[in-house]
């Protein structure tokens, strides 16, 4: 049988046990509880002065019933039926559907924290990643900006026209290096939260200009035409180095798909 004294009852998916009360033997019917056992009925009678714990208990009944979740027994319901009390199969089916609510709200609960779990695991790695980041391209700015410096004070010297074209691409090209590691900087930021736009005056005309001279060298090896038209330009108030990734990329990007021809940088204001 399934448990002391067990029978099977006339109703197919529940069980009805009689038990022996004595001896703190008080949960051991619930040892053979499975979870293909959908609910028994337990009836139990008491040995007078086998356990002293509860003098006066009476001869009583359980409802006992597993919440199950993926044919797994997650807790047992228990209830306590006065002297008498009939199986009744309502009361079960009741019983029964309260159990899947159970199960159910145990599946969401584990749902909610896994979801959690992994959301605080993707953010902590998101920070690692932008710590990261943070950190080699501010490792990677040193040294370039020493290139750069040695490239510049080397396109002063007394050079030749192919020397100096050759000081100009390197010059060209660790912009452009530099200009990329700002886009790495700014998508940390903006993973982070903590990107901020400045405020300041400027000449957009400088900016064109600077553009031009970062492809220019790019577009000669191409054999492309680079020129800008500027119309209205003045000093404004806004973020230069945004609006410098913004050019650098529209020009790159043309410059990238372009085959012959030219190209043409136009601002407006």
């Amino acid at each position: 049988g399934i448990g002391p004294g067990s029978k099977q009852s006339s109703r197919s998916d529940y069980r009805v046990t009689d038990y022996q009360y004595g001896g703190g033997l008080a949960y051991e019917p619930f040892r053979w509880l499975r979870a293909d056992v959908r609910t028994a009925f337990l009836r139990v009678d008491v040995q007078s002065g086998t356990d002293q714990r509860f003098p006066d208990m009476q001869p009583h009944g359980h409802y006992v019933m597993p919440v199950v979740l993926d044919g797994v027994t997650e807790a047992v319901l228990v209830l306590y039926l006065p002297h008498g009390h009939p199986a009744d199969r309502d009361q079960i089916e009741f019983l029964e559907a309260t159990g899947r609510i159970l199960a159910g709200l145990i599946d969401q609960e584990r749902t909610r924290r896994a979801l959690e779990a992994s959301r605080e695991e993707a953010l902590a790695q998101s920070e690692a990643k932008s710590r990261f980041l943070a950190t080699m391209s501010h490792e990677i700015r040193t040294p370039l900006g020493g290139v750069l410096g040695v490239a510049e004070l080397l396109r002063d010297t007394d050079l030749d026209q192919g020397q100096r074209d050759l000081v100009n691409t390197l010059i060209s090209s660790g912009q452009l290096l530099g200009a990329l590691i700002n886009d790495v900087l700014d998508m940390s930021k903006i993973e982070a939260g903590k990107l901020e736009l400045e405020a300041r005056s400027f000449d957009p005309r400088e900016l064109v200009r600077s553009t031009l001279d970062l492809f220019g060298a790019r577009a000669r090896s191409k054999g492309l035409s680079l020129n800008a038209e500027m119309h209205g330009l003045q000093h404004v108030v806004g973020d230069p180095l945004r609006l410098a990734q913004v050019a650098n990329n529209l020009v790159g990007n043309a410059l990238k798909f372009t085959e012959e021809g030219g190209i043409v940088l136009r601002a407006r204001y």
